[in-house]
């Protein structure tokens, strides 16, 4: 690989001044924590800091390496160490341990990987260029933009660890192929191994360019020796990675993982640069304009070095395929290469097209020092070739660097988390690797665990003395006086957990919903033990990894000589040959052009609701846990339009609107899309336009309803059966409606004010023991609480299955309710579409697009008809434009507002009654519950005391 600048080799002699400069020039990037204290930091630092405790206390319990993280998912657990790699982790927590705080521990710890890999990259590149242009170099791959975003911005702590593997990687690469066998195998390997175990993903964005440096050796040396020596060691380091790799391709089946793998389904789009496939799934965010921009600075280095050598006349072929290889990895990273990501699904697992920037970092360093470096010329292309050179790559890349360092020093950025102010939690409550046995929309039932009381239910008598509670074991002495005791403890159910009882090995399984552990321990004094054992494959992969670091330890004794030295390299890529590589990039550019493909078809689903009103939904902040399901999908990846209106009181006549009158059915009818309708109340049969809109609607006889849970079973029979084609789904749920009947109380209020009997509709009446009708009205809103519980769980079943048959990230999902209901906030109480009041008006709506992440973002101050969810669906039709009421243009442009039409049942309308009335939700939830699922950091939560009534009239004669 000697080739790359085509300058005369030379060795220059080891100095301790130039260690000096390496290590100081590796600590760049720390110098402004060091300087102004720990800035603000992403998102992720959340997820890493309870996982780097999490691996800590693992290891201080025993665990060598952990393959279950006991904090994660409020406090049941997750495989987390199975899946995501964990030498980041481990850096960190061994630095944590040392300076006695995670926090430090983090910054101690990238120090360190970034002088190792500063001085990886200086020893690839002195022999070539000298040592300032290698120090230049250094410099530039240091504060490498997307470096500074993974460390500064997002955080994005085992990404920022990988990246400082790529400078080793190549250099034990280059040595293996100059001279194989031996020692330098075994760092190939071990450098392999380390990139795997730190993060996947980015040696699968590595490992491309690997193959192709290692393809241009062979080529130009004639040998396919080349081939071997180079895949060889790097095949050994993915076999000693195997404890990690074996359970990611065997047991990925059993976490849900949709939302990476099944990425290609609309997140590619999303992060594509500058332009994204489809709009829907995108909306404008400072990480996403920070993002292009430094796209935009490594560009200019790259067309900066380019120019420089060619204007030095260095235009070798190691040069050529440098600068091609920096061009496609921009390429990829833009919508113009979404038919490649397509046609080629598995590229999918990469989950982010613009990670490749990582690699296109070291590839400008490489390119910078390769500009800078070799024998002066003369003549007046001096000046030009040193500014091109230097000039516009510093100038472009430590711009940006600073202003990324600037903006996370600054206390008060909303989308940082300031570490100085706020704790960091100790577990996270997530679905990340969260085991398929659970429902992923019950988990935010789980809240209710107690760590200290170590069970989640006993059904028995039994009495329990814990001997030992650690993260991966558990041992207890255990009385029981019945028969038989069933004992339920706070881990999830996964592959390696294994129970005994007095050492005999006994089943886990168990009824329980959650998908928990559950043990049935006999009558008498017995030992419970429970154990994680890492599993099959985690130990399978042990024992390949043993095998493969015995024989490779073998195979480099053997040749721990001096090693052959690799045939002669001879020139390739020169003259004419040099339009090869220029040519396979413009086939590649113009191949989407000549043949594209078909566009994505995402699948659509509605669920309405008969009376959800928008006030009672905990992700609006309501006290009562009314929507823990639907509060979970808003705040991972749902949009909450907060002043959501119906056009008309009347859920048939609003249904109507939003899917007859708007065209909305027919448009997606005439796209190829198969259309399926399933009704928990007949809402057809005063709707002419609607019937004959969806003519194959399944709804039940006139007067009765259909129980919410039958209504979502023949809703997901139908989509199964659908298969891959085009969907859209409407699913109507009219249970919290009425009737609503007596039984337990979920929640209980005072007594309130009381509504004669008589003007109580009839399918709403409550009656009491003695039959009598109650009148109280509280009642009637705590019933209608409780039945609202009953159909955000409904929903969770729902969205799980959509999991189940991996279409949920592929899909639009709208949650949204036609009417509202007086619970006695209004004029007309227990009354539907009487009135224009807010109670009847101001329903429950979220979004989610297609494999959208909006973490909780929502439309605050702009009031939103529910009729505007048909263009902003209509958008995702293949060629289809922006359309004039998508909430798509809220999303990008929060001070636009359009008029809010409401008309009442009798044909009255209202024009623009919202425009100076402020929704008043109903106080008293809990901040910092707020503050995580529903609302955006800038924005405060509610508080005060929690009013009773908490609406005002809209109707039209004030």
């Amino acid at each position: 690989m000697g080739e790359w600048y085509a300058v005369a080799a030379m060795r220059p002699a080891r100095s301790t001044l130039g260690a000096i400069l390496v290590i100081a020039v590796g600590l760049l990037p720390l110098v402004p924590i060091v300087a102004f204290g720990p800035p603000g930091l992403g998102h992720d630092l959340d997820f890493h800091h309870a996982h780097v405790r999490a691996f800590a206390d693992a290891v201080a319990d025993g665990a060598g390496y952990p393959s279950w993280a006991a904090p994660m998912n409020g406090g049941y657990g997750a495989p987390s160490f199975r899946f995501y790699p964990p030498l980041g982790w481990a850096l960190a927590a061994a630095c944590g341990a040392l300076t006695g705080d995670t926090m430090s521990g983090f910054f101690v710890a990238a120090a360190i990987a970034s002088v190792l890999g500063a001085v990886a990259l200086y020893r690839l590149l002195r022999r070539d260029v000298g040592r300032v242009p290698a120090l230049l170099g250094v410099a530039i791959f240091v504060v490498s933009p997307y470096a500074i975003l993974d460390l500064y911005y997002r955080f994005a702590w085992a990404e920022y660890c990988a990246i400082q593997w790529m400078p080793a990687i190549v250099l034990a690469l280059r040595r293996q192929l100059e001279r194989p066998g031996g020692w330098r195998a075994v760092a190939l390997a071990a450098c392999t191994c380390g990139l795997v175990a730190t993060h996947v993903v980015t040696a699968l964005t590595f490992g491309p360019l690997l193959v192709l440096a290692v393809g241009y050796e062979a080529l130009r040396r004639r040998s396919w020796r080349t081939v071997v020596a180079g895949a060889l060691p790097a095949a050994f380091g993915l076999a000693a990675a195997a404890p990690l790799l074996l359970p990611i391709v065997i047991e990925g089946g059993l976490v849900h993982l949709e939302h990476i793998t099944a990425s290609r389904h609309g997140q590619v789009g999303r992060n594509f640069l500058f332009r994204d496939e489809q709009t829907l799934g995108f909306t404008a965010s400072y990480f996403k304009n920070t993002v292009e921009f430094a796209a935009l600075a490594q560009l200019a280095v790259v067309v900066g070095a380019a120019a420089a050598l060619a204007l030095r006349r260095r235009l070798t072929g190691g040069v050529v395929a440098l600068v091609v290889a920096a061009i496609a990895h921009l390429y990829l990273s833009t919508a113009w290469s979404a038919p490649v990501w397509r046609w080629f699904p598995w590229l999918g697992t990469v989950q982010f097209p613009w990670r490749l920037l990582g690699a296109l970092g070291f590839l400008c360093a490489w390119l910078v020092a390769a500009a800078a470096g070799g024998t002066p010329i003369p003549g007046r292309s001096r000046r030009l070739a040193r500014a091109c050179a230097l000039g516009v790559p510093l100038v472009a890349v430590v711009a940006f660097s600073l202003d990324a360092v600037r903006t996370s020093l600054a206390p008060d950025e909303p989308w940082l988390i300031n570490v100085r102010e706020q704790p960091r939690p100790t577990s996270v409550v997530t679905r990340e690797y969260l085991p398929k046995a659970v429902e992923v929309g019950n988990l935010m039932e789980l809240v209710d665990y107690d760590p200290e009381r170590r069970t989640v239910a006993i059904a028995g008598e039994a009495r329990f003395e814990w001997i030992v509670w650690t993260g991966q074991h558990r041992r207890a002495r255990v009385r029981v006086d019945s028969d038989v005791a069933h004992v339920v403890l706070p881990i999830f159910r996964y592959a390696g957990w294994k129970a005994t009882i007095d050492g005999a090995p006994v089943a886990i399984d168990g009824p329980n919903a959650m998908a928990l552990i559950e043990v049935a321990v006999p009558r008498g004094e017995h030992v419970l033990d429970v154990r994680d054992t890492g599993g099959t494959a985690r130990r399978v992969g042990w024992w390949i990894a043993l095998a493969a670091i015995g024989v490779g330890g073998l195979l480099a004794f053997a040749r721990r000589g001096p090693g052959r030295v690799s045939p002669a390299a001879r020139p390739f890529f020169v003259g004419r040959a040099r339009l090869v590589p220029l040519g396979v990039a413009a086939a590649l550019v113009a191949a989407p052009i000549v043949a594209p493909l078909p566009p994505i078809r995402p699948p659509i689903v509605v669920v309405t609701g008969a009376a959800l009103r928008a006030d009672h939904a905990a992700f609006n902040g309501y006290a009562r846990p009314t929507t823990p399901n639907l509060s979970f999908l808003c705040g991972h990846e749902g949009i909450v339009i907060r002043r959501a209106y119906t056009p008309v009181p009347d859920p048939a006549a609003a249904a109507d609107e939003l899917f007859a009158a708007s065209g909305l059915v027919q448009r997606f009818r005439d796209a190829g899309y198969s259309i399926g309708a399933f009704l928990g109340t007949d809402l057809l049969a005063s709707r002419p336009a609607l019937a004959a809109a969806l003519p194959g609607a399944r709804v039940p006889e006139s007067g009765r309803r259909t129980p919410d849970a039958e209504v979502i079973a023949r809703a997901m029979l139908w989509l199964r059966a659908e298969g891959d084609r085009p969907t859209f789904l409407w699913v109507h749920l009219a249970d919290s409606g009425g009737p609503w009947l007596a039984g337990d109380d979920g929640f209980v209020s005072p007594p309130g004010p009381r509504v004669a009997p008589d003007a109580i509709p009839e399918s709403l009446r409550i009656r009491d023991a003695a039959g009598r009708i109650v009148t109280d009205l509280s009642i009637y809103r705590d019933r209608y609480d409780d039945v609202l519980v009953r159909t955000d769980r409904t929903l969770g079943r729902f969205l799980t299955d959509l999991y189940r048959t991996h279409r949920y990230d592929a899909a639009a999902v709208a949650v949204v309710g036609l009417a509202g209901i007086d619970l006695g906030d209004g004029p007309t109480p227990l009354v539907q579409g009487a009135s224009l009041h807010e109670s009847q008006t101001a329903v429950m709506c979220m979004l989610k697009l297609p494999g959208a992440r909006h973490g909780g973002e929502a439309i605050f101050g702009a009031p939103v008809d529910v009729r505007w969810l048909a263009p902003t669906f209509t958008e995702l039709l293949p060629g289809a434009a922006r359309e004039a009421r998508s909430l798509v243009r809220l999303l990008e442009s929060p001070d636009e507002r359009w008029a809010v039409e409401v008309r009442s049942p009798d044909g009255a309308v209202v024009d623009r009654v919202f425009d100076d009335v402020k929704v008043r939700w109903t106080r008293g939830a809990d901040p910092a519950v707020l503050r995580r699922n529903v609302l955006p950091p800038w924005e405060e939560p509610w508080t005060g005391p929690l009013p009773d009534v908490a609406t005002r009239a809209l109707d039209g004669r004030r």
